[in-house]
């Protein structure tokens, strides 16, 4: 079953003012520096990928939960939990500190802390699903078998 993320408009503002100020460095950057033309092609190069990358990350975020444990997309990266590490759930609203500190792939204001344990210690990551109370009722179910 797979869940998309929910966007809040403050999130997408906060996100999109922080990459819109680098996308304005590297344009300057390409077009006000003495720079040769193999430069200006990797400049070119990595403003391509600073978009696609952040699009990617902010706009295609999903949550899946399969048969042994949740996978999360966030762009081209993927975070796969079991269900056996998963500890417990909780229900929160964020605050602009919850948003700049620790683990997270949302987009929204409210959302989901999942705490899990890996061979490397507890750890935890901050979700947003769209349908909060369907996505920790299914988990919940999974978590159980």
């Amino acid at each position: 079953m797979k869940f998309k993320t929910k966007h809040d408009l403050f999130f997408i503002i906060l996100f999109s003012s922080n990459s819109f100020l680098w996308l304005i460095a590297l344009v300057v950057a390409r077009s006000l520096l003495p720079l040769n033309q193999a430069i200006q092609g990797i400049l070119t190069l990595v403003l391509v990928l600073a978009v696609v990358s952040w699009l990617s990350a902010n706009y295609f975020i999903v949550y899946e939960l399969q048969q042994n444990g949740l996978i999360i997309r966030n762009g081209p990266f993927v975070k796969r939990i079991s269900y056996k590490q998963i500890d417990r759930t909780e229900s929160v609203q964020f605050k602009l500190a919850d948003v700049m500190t620790g683990n997270r792939v949302l987009s929204s204001k409210e959302g989901v802390i999942l705490y899990y344990t890996t061979n490397f210690g507890k750890k935890s990551i901050k979700l947003s699903p769209m349908d909060k109370e369907v996505f920790l009722t299914e988990l919940s179910k999974k978590v159980q078998k």
